[in-house]
């Protein structure tokens, strides 16, 4: 048996999922409302890139329908399955990464299955993405979120080096050179490179810090469980 109200709000789904394919369509706020009531699932992505949208927009040149997108997009985040909000979120990283990341923590979004898949890029964009993401909370763990997360806690541990080190030629012969994952030159003792402060591996003292940080959490999860 289907509930005449659950088809009602099916079809206005399909009917919102076609509407937002077009550029310039943005819902309203009773729209965003009956989604959210709803818990309209396969709208994420696209009202994602409405809110992005809307973000990347000057405050003046908003109209009332961006602001609408800015107040009601972390709710949607919020009120649908997690898997969904999951899929919609970590689909897009790179558009406007500090978004990102203050979504993961404000609707806690943390997923370390998800963190790891985006350390497997292996370059120092995406490792800071993920180590920004290492604070945030999910709202209830299992066993198999904390061996995600130790998982993920090993990779950070046994990271790639992005930077390298190299001889060089000068004038009174050759000297070897550190060589930052962003390509920034120090002597080869230094560990940290005195331009961006990361170290070989790409890691920050902040960012040691915050894996510090997550490694106590999971042994305090391991404990709890």
């Amino acid at each position: 048996m289907v509930a005449a109200e659950n088809l009602k709000a099916e079809c206005l789904r399909r009917c919102y999922a076609s509407l937002l394919e077009k550029p310039d369509t943005f819902p309203s706020g009773h729209n965003w409302a009956y989604i959210i009531e709803h818990r309209m699932s396969g709208l994420g992505p696209a009202l994602y890139r409405k809110y992005l949208v809307a973000l990347m927009l000057q405050q003046e040149q908003r109209s009332g329908l961006h602001v609408v997108a800015l107040k009601y997009f972390p709710e949607y985040l919020r009120s649908v399955d997690r898997r969904h909000a999951l899929d919609t979120l970590y689909g897009d990283v790179s558009t406007m990464p500090d978004e990102f990341v203050r979504l993961v923590d404000e609707c806690m979004l943390f997923d370390a299955v998800r963190l790891q898949r985006l350390l497997a890029a292996g370059d120092a964009a995406s490792l800071q993405l993920v180590i920004r993401c290492l604070p945030a909370f999910q709202p209830e763990y299992d066993r198999s979120d904390l061996e995600a997360m130790e998982r993920l806690l090993h990779s950070l541990r046994q990271l790639p080096p992005l930077g390298r080190v190299e001889e060089r030629r000068t004038l009174l012969g050759t000297k070897r050179v550190y060589v930052c994952p962003y390509g920034h030159g120090n002597n080869a003792e230094v560990e940290f490179c005195v331009e961006c402060g990361c170290d070989i591996y790409g890691l920050g003292e902040d960012d040691r810090k915050a894996i510090s940080d997550f490694a106590l959490r999971c042994e305090a999860l391991r404990d709890m469980l």
